[in-house]
């Protein structure tokens, strides 16, 4: 017996002030959700147990279809802010194209192939790297800022005084591995 239920387990990390009862809160108005709630506390977040609404408009099971997976998704103001990795361009032409055509908006903010930047190419270190990733994910980098140098060091469980010296040492190794000035740091 196949069931037409449409079930996922989410790892949640709230960044904003409303905290996790402010997400439920959405939860709760949702029309694409028609059950959740919180099965587990991983910190620095929870794992909740979604049900969605037969007629919501999903991407994973196509993005799972043509070998693609999930890298981390944000709920922003205008929609959702997903990383997703797919095997190679033409697959990714071929998802935007499904998705287009079931008039799921789609806009591309940016695209690296698998051998750009990686860690032992852009010289980082596994912790800049975490770093990096980290205060991407969290929207470190947008304006205004959805967390603070210091919410970032207590995500990773540093000082703030590291997380910065990090972060500036990481944002050096990016600009020299990818705006060399005849080979010395400007």
């Amino acid at each position: 017996m196949t069931s037409d239920r449409r079930v996922g387990f989410y790892d949640v990390t709230v960044s904003n002030g409303a905290g996790f009862d402010g997400f439920e809160s959405v939860l709760a108005t949702d029309e694409t959700v028609v059950d959740s709630g919180s099965v587990a506390a991983v910190d620095p977040g929870r794992i909740y147990r979604m049900e969605v609404s037969s007629d919501a408009l999903l991407v994973m099971p196509e993005l799972v279809e043509r070998g693609g997976g999930l890298l981390g998704a944000r709920s922003t103001d205008d929609g959702w802010l997903v990383r997703v990795q797919l095997p190679d361009r033409r697959t990714f032409i071929a998802f935007r194209r499904s998705c287009v055509e079931r008039d799921i908006d789609f806009r591309t903010e940016r695209l690296h192939s698998a051998d750009q930047l990686t860690t032992a190419e852009s010289g980082l270190t596994d912790p800049q790297r975490r770093l990096l990733l980290t205060a991407y994910e969290a929207g470190y980098f947008e304006e205004p800022r959805a967390i603070t140098l210091e919410g970032l060091a207590d995500r990773l469980g540093i000082s703030s005084t590291a997380a910065g010296g990090r972060l500036r040492r990481a944002m050096a190794r990016l600009v020299e591995a990818q705006l060399p000035v005849d080979g010395a740091r400007p």
